[in-house]
């Protein structure tokens, strides 16, 4: 719309992109100063630094990440990966490069274009960590990171290499075949285990069996349950449920990260000759 001076109108829809545009410019600006002076700093300091600091944006730091985006500086210094928020501390943080398991790299949709993102797993303590960024040169620090960690870099492609975290109730069955609740935490898939509880560890190599079963006998008002055979030894093997919504969509996960050894509510795949490792 014209006024009657000639000058475009600027409706309150373009008012807000122009202010978003603004502020956008403006923190990027800040945050490039920010890794500037974080550079210098650690220099002075006498540092050991492997790659970066770049600007890069922490978008998850699970467990308990409270949601949204901290921007700040991301670099690989004193034997790990460190995170330094300009604004924000949640997801400040240092993993040492002997606790990472797994640098994973995944694609997101932005407006009409696509992103990348790194996903670092790690175990510390016997806890399940897992910290995503995105930046521009995520591949480069992928690779980096990989190298000083002695673990490969995967590929999610368009998806991505985890699964959850979901609220879900442990279960147990009995010999006569009911099911008993333990206690209820956190489920989540990562790349090479079902964890509970972010330390409870189920490695997906010792998973023989997926199921689900839309309502375990014994059970009450537990609704599906996700059921593992897991083995313990050559000779026997464990049961154990989770009730978790949505459970056909965590076995299907599981069998994907499996490499398709396993089939939802069957046993792992024999191999096809006594030759096949």
């Amino acid at each position: 719309m014209i006024n009657h001076d000639g000058y475009a109108q600027r409706g309150p829809r373009n008012i807000a992109r122009a202010a978003w545009r603004i502020s956008g410019w403006l923190g990027a600006r800040a945050t490039a100063r920010f890794v500037r002076d974080l550079r210098t700093e650690w220099a002075r300091a006498g540092r050991v630094v492997h790659w970066g600091p770049v600007s890069a944006t922490c978008v998850a730091s699970l467990p308990g990440w409270p949601g949204g985006k901290v921007d700040g500086a991301l670099g690989l210094v004193d034997g790990g990966l460190v995170f330094a928020g300009r604004q924000a501390s949640d997801c400040d943080g240092y993993i040492p490069f002997n606790a990472v398991r797994c640098v994973a790299l995944r694609r997101t949709r932005r407006w009409l274009a696509s992103g990348r993102q790194v996903a670092v797993h790690a175990e510390r303590s016997g806890r399940w960590q897992v910290s995503v960024f995105a930046l521009e040169s995520v591949v480069p620090l992928a690779e980096a990171l990989a190298i000083r960690a002695n673990s490969p870099v995967y590929d999610a492609g368009a998806g991505r290499e985890d699964f959850g975290p979901a609220r879900a109730l442990r279960m147990h069955e009995d010999v006569y075949g009911e099911w008993h609740a333990e206690r209820e935490d956190q489920l989540y898939l990562a790349p090479d285990r079902l964890l509970f509880g972010w330390r409870d560890a189920i490695a997906l190599a010792q998973i023989e069996q997926v199921s689900v079963l839309e309502r375990a006998p014994g059970s009450r008002d537990h609704g599906e349950v996700l059921r593992l055979a897991v083995a313990l030894d050559e000779e026997s093997y464990d049961v154990i449920g989770f009730g978790v919504a949505e459970a056909a969509a965590w076995a299907d996960a599981i069998v994907r990260r499996a490499g398709g050894a396993l089939e939802i509510g069957r046993k792992r795949k024999p191999p096809e000759s006594e030759f096949d490792v």
